[in-house]
């Protein structure tokens, strides 16, 4: 059953804090990060949008050596199966238009520029996408 807006507060405290990656074998490319060093972090907040909930990724930050490793991808994973969980309607980011990972998030990750995305000529877009239950 999807989460009414209503009951969102009761929600806010599943939110983890930002988790830090850390280097697992076999991932990297150019210099390989050593094992156990950060290498990156997710960071999600739940909201309401549009009187829908939806799981909002806040920041995503990877190290240059695992760029392109499948670690992306893993975490935008790892986030729409947060999503489904807790039964919100979808996910939605925003990203500068300039940002070289826009093509990841839409192309990879099958985002699409979200309705509530204000502007074209705005130097940033809001992408989103539904989870199916």
């Amino acid at each position: 059953h999807p989460v009414e807006p209503k009951d969102l507060g009761r929600l806010a405290p599943l939110a983890p804090p930002p988790q830090p990656f850390t280097q697992a074998a076999g991932l990297g490319g150019g210099r390989e990060a050593a094992r156990g060093e950060i290498v990156g972090f997710l960071q999600l907040r739940f909201c309401i949008q549009s009187d829908r909930p939806v799981l909002h990724l806040q920041e995503l930050e990877l190290a240059e050596p695992v760029r392109a490793s499948g670690l992306g991808e893993h975490a935008m994973q790892t986030a729409e199966e947060l999503a489904r969980k807790h039964c919100m309607s979808g996910l939605v980011l925003t990203c500068l238009k300039s940002n070289p990972a826009l093509s990841f998030y839409c192309d990879k990750c099958r985002y699409s520029v979200d309705e509530t995305s204000r502007s074209a000529a705005k130097e940033y877009v809001t992408l989103s996408k539904g989870v199916p239950a």
